[in-house]
C-alpha cells in the first residue's frame, strides 16, 4: 500500500502495522496510503462487509497497542470518516460499534476507550 501498489486485499493488522511505523501519525507514509486504500472499500456498498471486517480487526488489535488513547482515537476516526453518511450506513456503524465493544469485554480499558472515541466521532459527524 505504501508504495502505491493496487492491493486486492489487506487486513486490519496491516493498518495497525502502518500506524506503528508512523508512530501514531495518520498523515505520514504508509498510514496515509492505508487510509486512502481503505476509502473505496468503505464507500462501496458491495465492499462494506470487507471494510467492516478490516476495521473491526484494526480496532481489536489497536486496543492492544501501547499508543495513547487519543492517538488510537485519531486513527480510528480517520477510518470511520471514510464511510458514507447515509442513514443505513450510520445504523450499520452503530451496530458495529456495539459488536466491537462486546468483543473487547476482556479488555475493559480498550473497550471504554473505543466506545468513548466512537461516541465522540458520532457527535462530531452529526455537527458537520
Amino acid at each position: 500500500m505504501g508504495f502505491n501498489y493496487q492491493a486486492t486485499h489487506f487486513r486490519g493488522s496491516a493498518i495497525v502495522a502502518a500506524l506503528r511505523i508512523t508512530n501514531g501519525s495518520t498523515n505520514e507514509f504508509p498510514m496515509r496510503q492505508m487510509i486512502l486504500g481503505f476509502a473505496p472499500l468503505a464507500a462501496s456498498v458491495a465492499d462494506r462487509k470487507t471494510a467492516l471486517l478490516m476495521l473491526g480487526e484494526f480496532i481489536i488489535q489497536l486496543s492492544l497497542e501501547p499508543f495513547l488513547p487519543e492517538t488510537k482515537c485519531v486513527a480510528t476516526k480517520a477510518l470511520l470518516d471514510r464511510f458514507p453518511t447515509d442513514p443505513a450506513t450510520k445504523h450499520q456503524l452503530d451496530l458495529f460499534s456495539l459488536q466491537c465493544g462486546n468483543l473487547m469485554t476482556l479488555n475493559p480499558v480498550g473497550q471504554t476507550d473505543f466506545l468513548r472515541c466512537f461516541q465522540q466521532w458520532k457527535r462530531e459527524r452529526l455537527t458537520l
